[in-house]
């Protein structure tokens, strides 16, 4: 459509539907105002964040290793675990298995 086309077809509407039409695009441009105010107070915010994050320049970096050699592995908690895993060996022999499984149905009776 056309600005022509547009414009033709909202003088053809009625005084209600005009009205009605205006609340609507003024109800958008609210909340679009209100959008771009939230989008530019968030990018306002990040760089704040960027700007605090790199202010303490004159604190000591510590490297990886120095960290692992400040931790104390007397300190860390150790929990004993008992080896509680089943090996079941499949049968060789074909009627083996259907035999153990006829027990089964037995045991459940």
């Amino acid at each position: 459509m056309t600005n022509g086309e547009i414009l033709a077809q909202y003088t053809n509407l009625s005084a209600k539907e005009q009205h009605a039409f205006n609340q609507w695009l003024f109800g958008n441009a609210i909340v679009g105002s209100l959008l771009g105010l939230a989008l530019v107070a968030s990018a306002a915010a990040g760089s704040r964040t960027e700007q605090i994050a790199s202010a303490p320049a004159s604190s000591p970096r510590i490297s990886i290793q120095q960290l692992h050699g400040l931790a104390r592995l007397e300190n860390l908690p150790v929990m004993q675990v008992q080896d509680l895993t089943l090996v079941f060996v499949a049968p060789d022999e074909p009627e083996a298995g259907s035999a153990i499984l006829a027990q089964a149905d037995r045991n459940k009776r």
